[in-house]
C-alpha cells in the first residue's frame, strides 16, 4: 500500500473537506447570531471578540464527538482490527475537526491571538494531508491520529473560551478548573505519545523531513497549549467578589 494511496474516494474526500468547512462556517455564523440574541452582555462585546467566542463554541461542539468516537475507534483497531486504522472514517474524522480551525482563519484571520493562529494553520495543514494519507502506512503521519484524538477530549477548554464573555464569574471559574484538569492529562499524555512515536521513527527510519515536521508543528501546537494552561490557571485561581 503507497503512503499516499486514496482508493476510491478522491472526489468524496474533496467534497468532504469543502461541505465541512461550509458548514463549520455557517454553524460559527449561527452560534455568532444566537449570542447576539440571547446574550444581553453581547453589545458591550467588540466584533471581533464575539466571533472568537461563537467559534470556540463551535470548536467544542465538534471536538467532543470526535474524542469520543476517535477512542472507540482506535480502541476498536488496536484490539479488535490488528493495528488497522479505518481510514475512510479517519479522514472524515480529520476533515471535520479541521474545519473549525479553517472557519475561524477565514473569518476572523489576523485578528486570531498569534499563537492560535499559528496553530489553526498547521491543523490546516495535517487537515490537507489528511486528505490523501493512508496513515496505516505512513510512517510518524499516523501520530497525528493520536494527537488530534487527544487534543479532542480538551474540548471543555475551547467552552470555557467560548463563555467566558457572557456568562457569570463563578460559572466561567467552574470551567476552567474542569478544563485545566482534563487539559493537562491530555497535554501530558499527548506528549507521552509523540515523544514514543518520534523516538520510534527516529530509530526505524533515520532522520526524515517527515520526522522533522511533524516535531516541529507539533511543538509549535503545544505552545499554544501551555499558553491556554496558564490562562486556564488563571481564571481558575481567580477572587470573585459576591
Amino acid at each position: 500500500m503507497e503512503v499516499f494511496s486514496n482508493p476510491d474516494n478522491n472526489p468524496l474526500d474533496a467534497f468532504s473537506a469543502i461541505s465541512c468547512c461550509t458548514c463549520a462556517v455557517v454553524l460559527l455564523t449561527g452560534i455568532t447570531f444566537l449570542l447576539i440574541r440571547t446574550r444581553p452582555s453581547a453589545k458591550d462585546v467588540s466584533s471581533h471578540r464575539l466571533v472568537y467566542s461563537a467559534k470556540n463554541i463551535t470548536k467544542a461542539l465538534v471536538l467532543m464527538p470526535i474524542g469520543v468516537v476517535g477512542l472507540v475507534m482506535i480502541a476498536w483497531s488496536v484490539f479488535c482490527n490488528g493495528f488497522e486504522l479505518p481510514l475512510f472514517w479517519m479522514r472524515v474524522l480529520g476533515t471535520v475537526y479541521a474545519s473549525t480551525d479553517c472557519a475561524g482563519v477565514l473569518l476572523m484571520g489576523p485578528r486570531l491571538p498569534f499563537t492560535t493562529l499559528v496553530h489553526h494553520l498547521a491543523v490546516m495543514t495535517i487537515g490537507m494531508a489528511n486528505l490523501t494519507l493512508n496513515f496505516n502506512n505512513s510512517g510518524i503521519w499516523v501520530s497525528w491520529v493520536f494527537f488530534a484524538v487527544l487534543s479532542s477530549c480538551a474540548w471543555s477548554t475551547n467552552v470555557t473560551l467560548g463563555i467566558r464573555h457572557f456568562a457569570t464569574a463563578k460559572c466561567v471559574q467552574k470551567w476552567a478548573l474542569f478544563s485545566r484538569k482534563i487539559y493537562r492529562v491530555c497535554i501530558v499524555a499527548n506528549v507521552v505519545l509523540q515523544t514514543f512515536f518520534i523516538s520510534y521513527f527516529l530509530i526505524v527510519d533515520g532522520m526524515d523531513v517527515k520526522i522533522v515536521l511533524t516535531f516541529v508543528m507539533q511543538c509549535v501546537i503545544f505552545m499554544d497549549d501551555l499558553y491556554l494552561l496558564f490562562w486556564l490557571k488563571k481564571e481558575s485561581q481567580k477572587e470573585i467578589n459576591l
